[in-house]
This record gives structure tokens, C-alpha cells and sequence, in this order.
């Protein structure tokens, strides 16, 4: 499962890298900046470990009918395996669930031979689709306070504590320097 580092390990990591820098003088532009980098960085690091494609069989089980797809191991992704079988799942699908036991982001690549369900929120048991879009409201939330101060006032995006449902609520913790 992806884990989002907060910022502040970014900030941490790029001092290290440039010494004469000093944290008061970074805009938060520059420090989304050197994030996706890093990330664009890791992502090709890892595509170009991939010497030769592997394929791998996922079962497909769906209500109306069941499929076998041969997708690329470590490369396609349960998004990839629903575009092979209906523009409906693709557009109604929020997660998968793999191997009846993991649930998998859409995104995330298959990496080994799977069963594969699709979750959407119209079932009867939505929770951890629910789960998922409470944590990501809390992401778009961390999103909109690292953007919503001019470059001067430096945002530091802490954590973000699991969503309370009973409450109806989502948050993430940031720290504001003025």
C-alpha cells in the first residue's frame, strides 16, 4: 500500500541534500515541487526495474459474469483490468478486491496471478469503500491548506487521523509558520 510521507520528511531530506538552504526559505510551490520529483524519481527507478513483462491470469468475478484477463504482472492495475471489460466499471468502480481477502486501490499494480471483484458505494456493505473516500477528502483537505496560503507563509502538513464516521467528520493535522 502507498504511504504518503508527511511534508515534513520532505523538508528533513531536502535540507540534508542542500545544507546552505534553510527551511525559512522555502516556498511551499518549492517543497510540493521537490515532492513530485521524488516521486516521479521512485516511480521510474521502479518502472526500469522491470527487465522483461511478465504476465500473470486474473479472475474477473462479477454478478452478471466471470473473466479471465492476462494482464501484465506488476504493471496492470485493477483500473486496467475494467477498462478490458466495461466503460461501467470504470466509472462506478472505487476499489478491488483482491483474493477476497486485500482490498487493492484501482490504481495500485497486480503482482501476482489474483481473483479480482469490483466495489463500488451502491453495495449493501460500503464501509471500507467509505473508508477510502473519507481518507482521501482528508488528502484533498491537506491539498487545499498547502495552497491556500501565499508562498510566504510556510504549511507544514502533519498526519491525518483515521475519519471519525460515528461523527460525520474527517481532518488533517497542519502546522501554519507566519
Amino acid at each position: 500500500m502507498l504511504k504518503i510521507r508527511a511534508c515534513s520528511s520532505i523538508i528533513h531530506r531536502y535540507q540534508s541534500t542542500s545544507s546552505s538552504v534553510s527551511i525559512n526559505h522555502l516556498t511551499n510551490d518549492e517543497i510540493r515541487a521537490h515532492r513530485l520529483r521524488v516521486f516521479a524519481n521512485e516511480r521510474q527507478t521502479q518502472i526500469e526495474r522491470i527487465r522483461r513483462v511478465e504476465k500473470i491470469e486474473v479472475d474477473v468475478h462479477d454478478p452478471i459474469q466471470s473473466t479471465k484477463l492476462l494482464m501484465n504482472k506488476n504493471i496492470s492495475t485493477p483500473y486496467h483490468c475494467a477498462q478490458h471489460l466495461s466503460s461501467v466499471l470504470v466509472e462506478r468502480s472505487c476499489l478491488a478486491l483482491v483474493d477476497d481477502q486485500y482490498i487493492w486501490d484501482m490504481n495500485r499494480p497486480l503482482e501476482r496471478d489474483c481473483t479480482l471483484k469490483f466495489l463500488h458505494f451502491m453495495e449493501h456493505k460500503c464501509e471500507e469503500q467509505n473508508r477510502a473516500y473519507w481518507r482521501t477528502c482528508s488528502f484533498i483537505i491537506g491539498y487545499i491548506l498547502e495552497t491556500a496560503f501565499k508562498s510566504n507563509y510556510h504549511v507544514e502538513l502533519c498526519s491525518f487521523p483515521p475519519p471519525q464516521f460515528q461523527f460525520g467528520s474527517f481532518a488533517y493535522d497542519a502546522k501554519l509558520n507566519l
